[in-house]
C-alpha cells in the first residue's frame, strides 16, 4: 500500500453543507445494469483510512459510451468493472473505469466536501460539484463547473468550499501527471485482487446453479430452487412460508428460521422450518 501515499494528503476546509449531494460506493437502481456486484475493503495508511470499493458489471443492458475530445469510448459493458479509493477524511474520490481485460479507459476523480463512513458501515461522499477525468493518452476533462459557479451564486456551498475545490483540482492535476504510473500501478493491483474474487464467486454461483438444475428427489420430482434444498436453510435465514392453512390461497407468512424440521436434503413442496414466532410451513422464498 506504499503507493497510496503517492496521493495528496491535503485535508482542507470541510465544512457540511445539508443541500449537497451525498454519494455512495453502490449505485442503486441503475437501469443500464442488469447484474452487478461490488466488494469494498479497506487498508490503512499512515493515520487515514483507505476504503477500496470494486463493482463487477456481469450484465449490462445498454453500454454506456463517453465523448473524450473527438473519440467515443465505451466505458461500460458486460465484465467491465469500476475501483473506488475514498480516504476518509480527505476532500477526493479516485474511481478507475476498467474493460474486462483490466485495462484502464478513464480515472474520474470528484471533489468533495467531506468523505465519511455511513451507519451502515460503507463509505459515503458529499459531492462539491467538479469533476476532472483523466485517461492513459494524457487528456484532461473538467466537468460540472458551471454546477460549481452556481451552487456558489445560490449559496449552497461557502467561499472557502469553493475556493477548496480549485486547490483540490490544482493537486490533482499535480500528482496524477506527476505519479501516473503509481496510479496505474494501484489500478491495476486493485483490479486482480478483486476479479480473482469475483470470478471464484461467479463460478461458484453457476456450480450451485448447475447442481439444483439437475437435483431430482427420491419420487422423481424436479428440484429446480434453493428453497427447496435444506443446506440453503439455515436458523437466522428471513424466508416466505406458506403455513398449511394457506397452501390452498398461497399466501405467504414472513419470518426468521428458528429450526429446520425436513430431515431429507431435498423437498419439492420446500423445506419445512418452524420460525422464531412458533409458525410452521415450508419455505417459498428466501429473503436474505
Amino acid at each position: 500500500m506504499i503507493v497510496l501515499s503517492l496521493f495528496f494528503l491535503y485535508n482542507g476546509v470541510r465544512n457540511r453543507v445539508i443541500a449537497l449531494k451525498i454519494k455512495g460506493v453502490v449505485r442503486k437502481n441503475w437501469e443500464r445494469v442488469e447484474t452487478s456486484y461490488t466488494k469494498v475493503v479497506h487498508v490503512n495508511y499512515q493515520n487515514t483510512v483507505y476504503y477500496i470499493s470494486a463493482t463487477y458489471f456481469d450484465k449490462i443492458r445498454s453500454p454506456k459510451w463517453i465523448k473524450v475530445k473527438e473519440e467515443e469510448v465505451c466505458i461500460l459493458k458486460d465484465y467491465y468493472m469500476t475501483i473506488q479509493i475514498l480516504p476518509v477524511g480527505k476532500n477526493y474520490v479516485v474511481t478507475a473505469w476498467l474493460d474486462d481485460k483490466g485495462t484502464i479507459l478513464q480515472w474520474y476523480f470528484d471533489i468533495t466536501a467531506r468523505n465519511f463512513i455511513g451507519e451502515d458501515q460503507l463509505p459515503y461522499f458529499e459531492d462539491l460539484y467538479l469533476d476532472v477525468t483523466f485517461d492513459l493518452k494524457d487528456r484532461m476533462i473538467v466537468l460540472d463547473e458551471n454546477e460549481l459557479k452556481e451552487a456558489y451564486e445560490q449559496k449552497i456551498i461557502t467561499p472557502e468550499q469553493f475556493a477548496l475545490v480549485y486547490q483540490e483540482l490544482d493537486k490533482i492535476v499535480e500528482n496524477v501527471r506527476q505519479y501516473k504510473e503509481a496510479l496505474i500501478k494501484v489500478s491495476d493491483r486493485w483490479y486482480h485482487y478483486f476479479i480473482e474474487i469475483f470470478h471464484k464467486e461467479l463460478e461458484k454461483a453457476r456450480e450451485e446453479k448447475e447442481e439444483e438444475i439437475h437435483m431430482i428427489d427420491s419420487n422423481g420430482n424436479l428440484i429446480t430452487k434453493k428453497n427447496q434444498v435444506r443446506k440453503y436453510i439455515y436458523p437466522g435465514l428471513r424466508v416466505k412460508i406458506v403455513l398449511k392453512k394457506d397452501q390452498p390461497t398461497g399466501i405467504l407468512t414472513e419470518g426468521t428460521v428458528m429450526k429446520i424440521l425436513t430431515h431429507s436434503p431435498i423437498h419439492h413442496q420446500g423445506i419445512k422450518v418452524m420460525l422464531e414466532d412458533g409458525r410452521v410451513g415450508r419455505v417459498q422464498e428466501i429473503i436474505q
